[in-house]
């Protein structure tokens, strides 16, 4: 059977997860301004759960219609077959998003949508309604309001999917899992990792960069650490195709941490080695990733890290807090002098806070993307490291 889905992700990389998503199985891929929209079987929206390494939410899509006020909006909520996809006893949530300009407080449209489900128990049940749980509810609704456009859906994944699971420490500001992904996907990382390529976190923090990078190469799936997705409690959910997935993605992961290469990530303070340790350990990755509390100016050179050239990756202090801007701009100055004689032969990728930073490190980029740290606007620059690339002062 084919269902319509609809997808999120971080900005300036839906084209990435529509590549995600072509791998899953999803068809009629559609990207707009809100995320991305697809059919294909309920497998595909499971693997987009599993294995997006970009994606924050998977939602399946009950009904899409048009609609001018709140009343109306209730009036189709009233419609929808609530019995089909929780039971009176689940507690349920409505999540909004909205996008242009509807014509109505987008706030007074999810309250009338949770009145519309409560009134449709009550009158199945006889005045018998589900409570609304806001922190952890069995079934999040989701509530998509574009303009005049409204559609409402089933959020397959629950937690945004970004939340792996191996996040046990966390430092001042760290790098989301999956903006860290599409960082590690734009600079060409799984084209390295297959060629035997090594990895280099000088900057490493609580270890985003080197658990992603690892769990790429070691085809490893993101979400298999998660315990609880929104499916688990969803009436429509199967168990038989969710246990396939799973036991296919434990099989892929034991054969894929065999190849694993190197992993060297560094960090000059010390609290942050050891969160790095703790989530290296929760995501059972200890054996492959070296971490030590060294400074940038230490770094060991390639050949000591790996005979192989890899990626050195990393996302340093953009220049946001309390740092005077010539430390700033020293620091990636620096960076760069440190890769060109160091790393003759990498593959380089720094998430900069703006595109005069990334001009600071005085390498010649080979792109530069925007990428959304959060709510940080940023710039991702990757260099080749040949000797053609000559470091400006």
């Amino acid at each position: 059977m084919k269902y319509r889905f609809f997808a999120s992700s971080p900005p300036h990389v839906e084209d990435i997860l529509a590549d995600e998503l072509r791998q899953f199985g999803a068809q009629d891929i559609k990207v707009t301004r809100s995320g991305i929209s697809f059919y294909g079987p309920l497998e595909a929206a499971y693997r987009g759960c599993l294995w997006s390494r970009v994606g924050n939410r998977i939602i399946m899509t009950i009904n899409t219609f048009p609609v001018s006020s709140p009343e109306e909006l209730y009036d189709h909520g009233r419609l929808v077959d609530w019995k089909e996809h929780m039971s009176v006893d689940n507690t349920f949530r409505i999540d909004t998003v909205v996008t242009g300009n509807p014509p109505y407080g987008y706030k007074y449209a999810a309250l009338k949508l949770k009145d519309a489900v409560c009134d449709y128990f009550r009158e199945k049940t006889r005045g018998k309604r589900p409570d609304v749980q806001r922190i952890t509810p069995d079934i999040s609704i989701f509530l998509l309001i574009n303009g005049t456009e409204v559609e409402i859906g089933i959020d397959l994944s629950g937690e945004s999917l970004h939340r792996r699971g191996y996040r046990e420490q966390n430092v001042y500001a760290p790098l989301k899992e999956n903006v860290a992904a599409a960082m590690l996907y734009r600079a060409g990382w799984p084209r390295i990792a297959a060629s035997g390529g090594s990895f280099c976190d000088p900057m490493c923090g609580s270890g985003t960069l080197l658990i992603e990078a690892a769990w790429m190469a070691g085809d490893c799936a993101p979400g298999l650490g998660r315990k609880t997705y929104g499916f688990h409690q969803w009436k429509g959910h199967s168990k038989q195709v969710w246990d396939k997935l799973l036991a296919e993605a434990e099989e892929r992961k034991r054969e894929g941490t065999k190849k694993l290469t190197h992993f060297y990530g560094s960090d000059h303070n010390r609290s942050a080695i050891q969160s790095a340790i703790q989530n290296i350990q929760s995501a059972s990755l200890r054996s492959f990733i070296i971490v030590k509390k060294s400074d940038l100016r230490d770094l060991p050179k390639a050949p000591i890290l790996s005979p192989i050239p890899g990626l050195i990756a990393v996302n340093p202090p953009y220049g946001k807090r309390l740092e005077p801007e010539k430390e700033i701009n020293d620091l990636y100055r620096n960076m760069g002098r440190i890769f060109k004689e160091h790393f003759p032969g990498w593959r380089a990728a720094v998430l900069a806070g703006s595109e005069s930073l990334a001009k600071s490190i005085g390498l010649r980029a080979t792109k530069v993307n925007k990428l959304n740290n959060g709510k940080i606007k940023c710039f991702l620059a990757c260099f080749d490291i040949t000797d053609d690339n000559r470091f400006v002062e």
